[in-house]
């Protein structure tokens, strides 16, 4: 899988790959080998056979936040930047958000309920997908409908989850 983030102003191309053993993970010109043990949903215990780190990762409006080794470092994902449709519910037409997963995963949660009023901003699902929780929010306020998952479904990046209309448009 190829990544491309930015850490302040420095981008940075990865790729990560399964291994028989592991991960296998190219950043530039350096390349490791890592095992990794997920403690929880958001914790894992990264090793490369020289020394092993605790690292907790949580994203947040399309931001990846990695706490590791005493400091927190933020990741803004370059590829998903230009994306429209399906990257985590940012598809607004004329009023109506249809309310995508970020990538294929698991549903976590709704936070919504069918009929209820939904402020812009506000997480209205969670996406488990490769290990980390994605906190999908709203980009208009309005009413939650149409919720079409339920924790423990397999979502994609094409079916809405739900959908957040605009009171006006109702």
């Amino acid at each position: 899988m190829h990544y491309e983030y930015r850490i302040k102003d420095k981008s940075y191309a990865l790729t990560l790959d399964k291994s028989t053993h592991g991960y296998k993970l190219s950043l530039g010109e350096r390349n490791a080998d890592l095992s990794v043990v997920r403690i929880d949903p958001n914790s894992f215990m990264i090793s490369d056979g020289a020394c092993s780190r605790l690292l907790h990762a949580a994203t947040v409006n399309g931001k990846v936040y990695v706490h590791c080794n005493g400091s927190v470092h933020i990741l803004e994902d370059i590829l998903a930047e230009g994306q429209t449709a399906g990257q985590g519910g940012t598809e607004v037409i004329d009023g109506v958000q249809k309310v995508h997963a970020p990538m294929p995963g698991k549903l976590v949660k709704v936070i919504v309920a069918e009929g209820e009023k939904v402020t812009k901003g506000a997480p209205v699902c969670i996406v488990e997908a490769m290990k980390m929780e994605n906190v999908v929010v709203a980009k208009l306020d309005g009413i939650a409908r149409g919720i079409s998952f339920s924790p423990g479904d397999l979502v994609d990046t094409e079916t809405p989850i739900l959908e957040i209309v605009a009171e006006d448009k109702l």
